[in-house]
């Protein structure tokens, strides 16, 4: 891989919306520090990947908070989470955080990044319609662009199988 050079990183940070500040924050170093970074034409492939992979900055809060989520339902089957009851399930306040931490809503826009089939085509917009509580928690339906209609779980969508992403739009 090769590396960015200073201007071409600069450029990456500008389109993503981060000033060096920002930057200093997001990776817990001081602003001088982004600064010599930015500016080491040699620096270590980390610097550069670590660019690469921040999300818009104004999304990144929506995008963090699904990140977190993923965390959390991956590890929600560890025996010692002591916000099961004793049956394993959640409870009725951790399914109603569960929705809230998820900061999936109404009116948000998710794009097919890999067609299913015929009836989504890749690139197909789709709005979120409601979020109800389902089987496994939370259910989410949308309505794309072609005028087909489809839910799936939560779980799914934050998944890494899902064939869908949210863009960080809102339906107008």
């Amino acid at each position: 891989m090769q590396r960015l050079t200073p201007h071409e990183f600069r450029a990456v940070a500008r389109h993503l919306g981060y000033r060096r500040a920002d930057l200093a924050e997001a990776w817990g170093v001081t602003p001088p520090r982004v600064t010599q970074v930015i500016n080491d034409p040699e620096r270590p492939l980390h610097w550069d990947q670590a660019l690469w992979g921040l999300p818009p900055k104004r999304t990144a809060a929506k995008i963090f908070a699904r990140r977190l989520a993923l965390v959390s339902s991956l590890t929600r089957s560890d025996p010692e989470d002591s916000d099961r009851d004793n049956n394993g399930s959640a409870s009725a306040a951790d399914t109603d955080a569960q929705r809230d931490e998820y900061a999936v809503e109404p009116g948000d826009v998710w794009v097919v990044r890999e067609s299913p089939g015929d009836h989504l085509p890749e690139n197909c917009r789709g709005e979120v319609l409601r979020i109800t509580p389902g089987r496994d928690g939370f259910d989410v339906t949308f309505r794309f662009e072609n005028g087909e209609t489809d839910t799936y779980s939560l779980q799914y969508l934050l998944s890494f199988e899902c064939f869908l992403s949210d863009t960080g739009l809102k339906a107008r």
